[in-house]
C-alpha cells in the first residue's frame, strides 16, 4: 500500500515520491506515486532533471548514501504525523560526509529528522549555494551531538548564501 500525501495534489508531474517498503530506484517513475523510489537519493536526482519539483517521502528509516545533492528549486518534503512530529528520519552510510547539501536557490528539506555526521566540517543539513539566493529548512529535527567536532545545520562560509525559515525541534 502507497502512502498518500492528501496536502499535495499528485497529478503535479514534478513530484518524486519515495517509499522504501514498495518503491525501487529502477523503476521509480516522477509524477507517477504508483511507482516510487526506494531511495531519498535517486529520487532526488531525478526528479532533478524538470524543476521545480517535490521528493515526497514516505515515513521511515532511510539508510542513505551521502551526501544527498538537493539543486536548485527541489524540496525534500518528509511525512509528519497529526501532532506535527517527524515520521522520516535519513540516516547517512558515510558519516565522514555531508547529509544533505543544497546548493542552489530554493532548495528545500522540510519535516525530516537527520542524523549529524561525525566528521569535523560536515552537517547533517548544509547550505552552499550562489550568492544571493535562498534555501529552507523547516521543521527538522536533528539527532546526535552537533557541537565543536560536526555541526547540524549550517551555511558553509564558501557562500553569502542564506538560510531562511528555520525552525529546528531537537530529538537527542
Amino acid at each position: 500500500l502507497i502512502p498518500t500525501f492528501p496536502e499535495v495534489n499528485s497529478t503535479n508531474n514534478n513530484i518524486a515520491f519515495v517509499d522504501k517498503a514498495n518503491g525501487s530506484d529502477a523503476t521509480g517513475t516522477v509524477g507517477d506515486q504508483t511507482r516510487p523510489f526506494s531511495t531519498i537519493k535517486a529520487a532526488v536526482a531525478a526528479a532533478s532533471l524538470s524543476t521545480p519539483s517535490v521528493v515526497l517521502v514516505s515515513e521511515g528509516i532511510y539508510n542513505e548514501a551521502n551526501p544527498i545533492t538537493v539543486p536548485a528549486n527541489v524540496q525534500i518534503v518528509g511525512k509528519t504525523g497529526t501532532l506535527g512530529w517527524v515520521q522520516t528520519e535519513i540516516i547517512p552510510l558515510d558519516p565522514l560526509q555531508d547529509v544533505i547539501l543544497m546548493t542552489g536557490n530554493g532548495a528545500g528539506v522540510t519535516g525530516v529528522t537527520v542524523t549529524v555526521p561525525t566528521a569535523t566540517d560536515k552537517g547533517a543539513i548544509v547550505y552552499n549555494g550562489p550568492n544571493g539566493t535562498t534555501a529552507s529548512v523547516t521543521f527538522v529535527g536533528i539527532r546526535g551531538q552537533a557541537g565543536s567536532t560536526s555541526a547540524g545545520i549550517y551555511v558553509r562560509c564558501a557562500s553569502t548564501g542564506k538560510i531562511i525559515s528555520f525552525e529546528n525541534r531537537y530529538r537527542g
